[in-house]
């Protein structure tokens, strides 16, 4: 049926890489909205910590201020086995991926007229602002501040 619904929505078959992501958001939907009763669908592998698994972990934990050590703890791994399977789900490596993810989450929360920059930080996971606004910047190209003055919703 979600396959039905994007054949009308886009007016014709859609490619199979856009299947797979539109079935990979749907996924990432319901396991956000109810984790446990996607997750109770595995049955297949006993051993290990599944794919669905891995990446609630990572994505449950993204605001918190945790080491690569302990993100590796949380999915029950070593820490090269850990860095390994981030890179084979998310496609990236954990650092570079962790500080985009955490700066879109900024980005959106600034996008908020209450929150300040000094505020935000914290809130995504960083110990100072100083270095919150240096990967901010990398990021995006211009400062927390600048970006919530120029994107700042009613």
């Amino acid at each position: 049926n979600y396959i039905t619904s994007l054949q009308l929505m886009l007016g014709g078959k859609p490619s199979a890489a856009m299947k797979q992501l539109k079935f990979d958001e749907l996924l990432l939907h319901l396991l956000e909205q109810q984790p446990w009763a996607v997750l109770s669908l595995q049955t297949g592998r006993k051993l290990g910590f599944d794919d669905v698994a891995f990446r609630m972990v990572i994505e449950t934990n993204i605001t918190n201020n945790l080491t690569l050590e302990e993100f590796a703890f949380l999915c029950n791994t070593s820490l090269s086995t850990f860095k390994r399977r981030f890179v084979q789900i998310f496609g990236a490596s954990p650092n570079k991926w962790m500080v985009k993810r955490r700066m879109e989450i900024a980005a959106t929360l600034l996008q908020n007229q209450k929150e300040r920059p000094s505020d935000v930080y914290y809130k995504v996971g960083y110990e100072n602002h100083s270095s919150f606004s240096e990967s901010f910047k990398q990021v995006f190209g211009i400062t927390p501040r600048e970006y919530q003055v120029n994107n700042m919703t009613a």
